[in-house]
């Protein structure tokens, strides 16, 4: 399967659609309501796994490449046909008083429920893309205590610009609530 990507808007490359190598592990949820195994792909072994997309690419350039995922101490590497970048991702998760991980041994099917908050979206740099099919492959190169992958996102810079141009036109003004002593607070 072939993913066309968009050169006026982000495309979405979801890890559980990328064509899998190695002991990578699909994740989803157990009720089977939202698309098990598409949520997450959890990697397991940085020598033997990784990632492949097949894309459509209709005008060559420069791509900005970001993941969602959740890692602690894991470098990638991500490559197209032409170019390659090498990422670092770390979302700050904080070693326990022993000396372990937040969320290090905890059972695979508990891991996500408990450790939800690591999950962040990475900007990982740009990525030089030519016109035509191609893959993009993504692999551990150093794997940390953990690494779970949700998807990459792939923006042109003018896309980019247009969506932050157009998110700062609709933009509303929160100082009322700090005027009125609201506050948020997020779970």
């Amino acid at each position: 399967m072939s993913i066309a990507l968009h050169p006026d808007r982000v495309t979405v490359l979801m890890a559980g659609d990328a064509a899998l190598e190695g002991g990578l592990a699909k994740w989803g949820t157990k009720d089977g309501k939202h698309g098990v195994g598409r949520f997450w792909v959890k990697v397991r072994d940085a020598s033997r796994d990784s990632f492949a997309w097949t894309v459509e690419v209709p005008e060559g350039g420069d791509y900005e490449v970001a993941l969602s995922g959740s890692g602690i101490q894991t470098e990638v590497d991500i490559a197209s046909a032409s170019d390659r970048i090498v990422a670092w991702v770390d979302n700050g998760l904080d070693r326990m008083n022993d000396g372990r991980w937040a969320c290090e041994g905890l059972p695979e099917d508990e891991y996500f429920s408990l450790c939800g908050s690591g999950w962040h979206r990475m900007p990982a740099g740009s990525l030089r893309l030519a016109a035509g099919r191609q893959q993009i492959t993504l692999r551990a190169r150093r794997l940390g205590p953990s690494f779970a992958l949700y998807s990459l996102e792939l923006t042109t810079p003018a896309a980019a610009r247009e969506q932050a141009s157009r998110a700062a036109r609709v933009a509303s003004p929160a100082g009322w609530l700090a005027d009125r002593r609201y506050g948020l607070q997020f779970h």
